[in-house]
This record gives C-alpha cells, structure tokens and sequence, in this order.
C-alpha cells in the first residue's frame, strides 16, 4: 500500500519535528531542579538519544519510503501482527496526548487562568487538537510554521533583554562538577533524550506526506542541533539570572521572563511569552493526536477522501480523552516521576522501529533472494 506524496514542504516538516523536541515547559523545570547548576550537562548528554533517532529515521527512509507508517508495519510484523502494533501505538500517543494535555492545563492555571473549571480548558485544548487531527497533518505543519518562528524570536529576545544586565557571576558555579555527579547526570541525561527525542515517534505517520524524501533526514539533523542548542540557551540563561535562586522556582525560565523589561513602558514578556508556550503545546498534542487519529484511521481502512468518517474518529477521541481527564489527577507526576512512561517511550520510539527494520530488511533479503533463484531456475 503506497501512500501519497503531499505538500509538507522542507520548513514546515522542520517546524513540526522542532515543536515535538521542545516538549513541555514542565520537563525544563524538572531538568533545572533536578541538576540546578548541572543542567546544561543533563541537557548536553541527551544528545546520543538525538542521533540515534536520527539513525532510525535514516534506516526507516531506506526501507520503507513511499509507505505508509500502516503499510510499513503490516510488511514488518505480518498482517495481523502489524494491526496489534499499529493500535497498541494509537493507544500510545492517546495517553501522551492526555498527560501533556493535562500538565498545559495545570501550568495554564498556575498563571492566573482558574477563573474556569480546568474542565473546561482541557475541553477546549482537545477540541483544538482534534480539528487538526481531523485535516491532517499538512495543515498541522503550516500552523506550526507560523507559531515556531514569533515564538523562537519572541524567546530569545526575551532572554537576551533579561541576560543583559544579569550578575555573570552565577554562571561560574556551572562548570564545578566531581566525576561521580558527572556519571549520574549524563545517565540522567540519557533518560531525560528520550523524553525529548521519543515525540519523533509522532513524525513516522507524516513521512509519507513529506514532498522530498531525500531532505527529510538532513532536515530532522537540524532539528536536533537547534533543540539542544535551545535547551542549553534556556537552562544557562537561568543559571545567569536566578543563580542559587534557581531551585526555588517551578518553571525557573517563566521567573527569567518576569523580569525582562524594555526601558520603562513595556514589561510583562511572560504573558505573551506564555501564550505562545501554549500554542507550541497545543500543537505538539495535536501532533499526538494527530498521528493516533491516523493509526486508528488506516487500521479500519479509511481513506483520507472519507473525511466524515476521520471527523467521528478524530471527536471519538476527543471524548474518550474527555473522559479520562476526569479520572486522572496529577499530570506533571505521571510524566515526570514514573520511570516507567520514559520505558514506555523507549519501546515504542527505538524498540519497536528497530525491529520493524529488523524484520522488514530480512523480509526484504528475503523476497528478492526467491526471485534471483527462481530466475537461475530458467
């Protein structure tokens, strides 16, 4: 089953892939209290889970181009096989999309916004997310070209007008590190990679919709180097400003942000500064939904010309999350402090993948091998 080339062009596929890096705001904050002035070497050791990534995504090109993420599946693990795996995944980026839904929500309200049940917000955040799951993900990767760049510029020149007048005595501390904190931390490091990189699972559904397939690695390259070097930017711009101070906040960077001004008339970065956090939220859990629509969408063999049907599929969704958002309380400590969701992530990021080039490539050796005896035969 071959898929269609869409029209996801090069900035846009980067935009998309730069959304899911940046992850939550809520995952920085754990980084900087957990390390304080090792942060910027928790962050750096995340790197290796990057490149594997991009490893993965290199072999899955080669194999499986032109295919879709269900297609490339069935081939790996068999029909029925290939079903289990595709909604066992679905299932996956269902509970992704509820628990980032939920930390937004709660990280929302911690600004001021709980005039309103939280009901009601994570209410509206899916509502959002479901309606770009329901058009797919070009439009997805449009909208994430548009919000990416105000939201790049609007933080880096909130940070640099923060930095500006900061004590860079504070930054000194960071670089004082024995041997033993510097194993625990880049092992911390690693698990911290694939939190950030494992989001790269979402991607493997829109790679067919990606115009040229040759840029798509050198493009995910990119995108690793730029949320590392973002990530590190941010953790040692609060090292800069808060000092030992620095632990003492929830989101340290939102404190950062609190104390921009320019001149005298116009202050309060962080409120717009946090609304753009929350789009860049709002698309990367419709990015999770988007990619457990389309799973669930090619496991009952719809077609994107059914657009009725992917519309009930995409609200179906929407309602069952609805419902667990009820049942479920602490978000930030489901996604933060069980180690077992970052396992979860692993399998379904690097194990699962691998094996689906594994088994595809000794398939592939396979076929092709009948097909030269057979040939001989004659």
């Amino acid at each position: 089953m071959q898929g269609k080339i869409g029209k996801i062009g090069r900035a846009e596929f980067f935009s998309l892939a730069l959304v899911l890096c940046l992850n939550s705001l809520m995952l920085l904050g754990s980084a900087e209290k957990t390390a304080a002035q090792q942060a910027w070497l928790l962050i750096l050791s995340a790197m290796p889970i990057g490149l594997l990534h991009l490893l993965l995504f290199w072999g899955w090109n080669r194999l499986y181009a032109g295919q879709s993420f269900g297609a490339a599946l069935y081939y790996a693990f068999g029909q029925a096989g290939g079903k289990i795996v595709l909604f066992a995944y679905a299932l996956f980026w269902l509970l992704l999309t509820e628990l980032f839904t939920g930390c937004v929500v709660s990280f929302w309200a911690s600004l001021g916004a709980n005039n309103l049940p939280l009901w009601l917000y994570a209410a509206l955040f899916l509502l959002a997310a479901a309606c770009f799951a329901a058009t797919g993900g070009t439009a997805l990767a449009r909208v994430a070209l548009l919000v990416v760049v105000p939201a790049l510029i609007l933080t880096l020149a909130n940070l640099w007008l923060t930095v500006w007048g900061a004590d860079f005595g504070n930054f000194l501390p960071v670089w004082r590190s024995n041997v033993d904190s510097i194993i625990d931390y880049s092992w911390q490091g690693l698990l911290f990679g694939i939190l950030i990189f494992g989001s790269f699972s979402a991607l493997l559904p829109h790679l067919v919709h990606v115009r040229a397939v040759k840029q798509r690695l050198r493009t995910l390259l990119w995108t690793v180097i730029l949320a590392l070097l973002l990530w590190l930017i941010l953790a040692l711009g609060s090292q800069v400003v808060l000092g030992a101070s620095l632990i003492l906040y929830e989101f340290p960077i939102l404190q950062v942000f609190r104390l921009a001004e320019f001149g005298h008339w116009f202050s309060r970065f962080e409120v717009i500064g946090a609304v753009l956090l929350v789009m860049l939220a709002l698309l990367r859990v419709a990015a999770f939904l988007s990619a457990a629509v389309s799973g669930l969408c090619e496991l009952w063999g719809f077609s994107n010309q059914q657009r009725g049907r992917i519309w009930l599929v995409a609200l179906g969704c929407w309602l069952l999350l609805m419902s667990l958002f009820c049942i479920m309380p602490d978000y930030a400590g489901w996604l933060i402090g069980h180690s077992w969701l970052i396992w979860l992530v692993a399998v379904f990021s690097m194990l699962l993948p691998v094996l689906a080039l594994i088994f595809g490539v000794f398939k592939f050796k396979k076929e092709h091998q009948n097909i030269i005896v057979k040939h001989e035969q004659y």
